[in-house]
């Protein structure tokens, strides 16, 4: 389990063992966010539980994948490396999810 103390600037972890759960937890709704303006700024248009069910894939796909297993936190620089470092993999997952639904509309 990994601990969190906050102070002004960032959010710094003990980076020992970092516990899926706990992740999913904190960032799914923030996740859920960056997925409504991904669709946005592409002209996709989703139902919530389109979204929801966009937000547990992608989590589905960290956990199957041991995507927290490459996280480094000596390369973070954000105040919430841990959001940034799921964001830039969520870049990822919505294109290639774009452009399999360009593809089956095909």
């Amino acid at each position: 389990m990994h601990t969190a103390k906050m102070t002004k600037t960032a959010v710094n972890y003990d980076y020992a063992e970092l516990d899926f759960s706990e992740i999913y937890k904190k960032y799914f709704t923030k996740i859920k966010r960056e997925l409504v303006k991904f669709d946005n700024k592409s002209s996709f248009s989703r139902t919530n539980d389109q979204i929801e069910e966009l937000s547990q894939a992608f989590f589905t796909k960290v956990w199957a994948n041991k995507i927290l297993n490459s996280f480094d936190p000596n390369k973070a620089k954000s105040k919430d490396p841990i959001l940034t470092f799921l964001k830039n993999h969520l870049r990822t997952f919505f294109k290639n999810l774009k452009e399999m639904e360009t593809r089956e509309a095909s």
